[in-house]
């Protein structure tokens, strides 16, 4: 093996781990960002609500969540406030597990 291909193969190991490293980057950004849940608000009372599958085929059977709110809960997207949540309205969701509930930190509404 000459000097030539031995520089040729570093190149290529160089251009390989830096591709690695920009997918792994990209993958750890993309799963920050994505929502614990996304679905359709339903059964809006107190401070928590149902939060159910946008597309619903009535034969299937569907896990629905209860979410509990409070007021350090952020509402982002086409509202301001935990006042701008109605029900029909497409959310997603980061939660944190407190005491086996799920309580929102922050919600975004889609529509409204």
């Amino acid at each position: 093996m000459n000097t030539y291909m031995k520089s040729e193969i570093k190149a290529l190991l160089i251009v390989l781990i830096t591709i690695l490293s920009l997918l792994a980057t990209i993958f750890f950004t993309w799963s920050l960002m994505k929502s614990d849940y996304y679905g359709v608000l339903t059964d809006l009372e107190g401070n928590k609500f149902i939060l159910e599958p946008l597309n619903v085929d009535h034969e299937a059977e569907y896990s629905v969540h209860e979410i509990y709110f409070n007021e350090d809960t952020k509402v982002k997207g086409r509202g301001d406030g935990i006042g701008d949540l109605k029900e029909g309205q497409e959310l997603k969701l980061w939660v944190d597990k407190v005491d086996h509930n799920k309580v929102a930190n922050t919600i975004t509404i889609m529509n409204k």
